[in-house]
């Protein structure tokens, strides 16, 4: 798993505090753009936003996360794409 660039860790950390998410909660979202940070890495993305959290969404189902995983896994899409 790659390592997220500061500068990006620094926008997204803004984007935490923005959107009054619980300094706690951090690791939990960082992780999370780990994952798609890496994702994308992977795998041919389409231009659509949209489509972008459909086929991450998906694959994190395959992997068996939970609805309540996948909701905050797609929050990485509402602080970094919109």
């Amino acid at each position: 798993m790659q390592l997220i660039p500061d500068d990006i860790l620094a926008q997204y950390e803004d984007a935490l505090k923005k959107r009054a998410i619980p300094v706690a909660c951090y690791a939990e979202y960082r992780k999370w753009l780990r994952y798609y940070l890496d994702f994308r890495s992977k795998y041919p993305f389409p231009d659509s936003k949209s489509e972008q959290v459909h086929l991450f969404i998906g694959k994190l189902q395959k992997k068996n996360q939970s609805p309540e995983q996948q909701k905050q896994a797609a929050t990485v899409f509402v602080l970094i794409l919109c």
